[in-house]
């Protein structure tokens, strides 16, 4: 995950013997751990450049926490199991995975950009969040809704929806 304006890069290493995120200069010189808990993946960066956030299963569950690109202490966003955090591009919330288990489902949650209680839950496949395919959804450019890949009949459509809530629109 690139910063904004080009000067960092955001990757998950294994080199110290578990996942943890770690900050090179976009010229590949100076790798930096910036994290050092266990099984620390998915950075998406802030759209001022300022955080990466990521998830860890660091305090028990797999949870999304922050940490400064340029490095100090993470910071705990979400106490609820969830995982593969997307910052919008206005900065002002993330998308991430949302289990709830009085509803035994896993949702989409919009959360605000420091974290607490979600803003609203999506019914947005999941399963297109979890796993290596969490690439396929993304932020539209005015902030407004998320694109996913859904099958439907056994065929793959890219979908939008809208975070206020309302209906998913089918857009291929």
């Amino acid at each position: 995950a690139a910063t904004p304006d080009g000067r960092f890069i955001v990757f998950v290493s294994t080199r110290g013997g578990r996942p943890n995120l770690w900050r090179i200069h976009s010229d590949g010189s100076a790798p930096t751990p910036l994290t050092s808990g266990t099984h620390e993946t998915s950075p998406s960066i802030s759209a001022d450049g300022k955080w990466a956030y990521f998830h860890t299963n660091r305090s028990g569950a797999r949870t999304v926490w922050r940490v400064a690109v340029e490095g100090g202490e993470p910071e705990q966003l979400t106490t609820q199991p969830s995982s593969w955090p997307s910052v919008a591009p206005d900065d002002k919330t993330f998308a991430c995975s949302w289990w709830d288990p009085a509803l035994t489902k896993a949702q989409v949650a919009i959360l605000p950009r420091d974290g607490g209680e979600p803003l609203r839950l999506l019914d947005i496949p999941v399963n297109y969040w979890m796993g290596s395919n969490n690439h396929l959804t993304r932020w539209t450019s005015d902030a407004l809704a998320l694109t996913y890949v859904a099958k439907d009949g056994g065929v793959a459509d890219i979908w939008r929806q809208p975070v206020d809530g309302s209906a998913p629109e089918r857009v291929t």
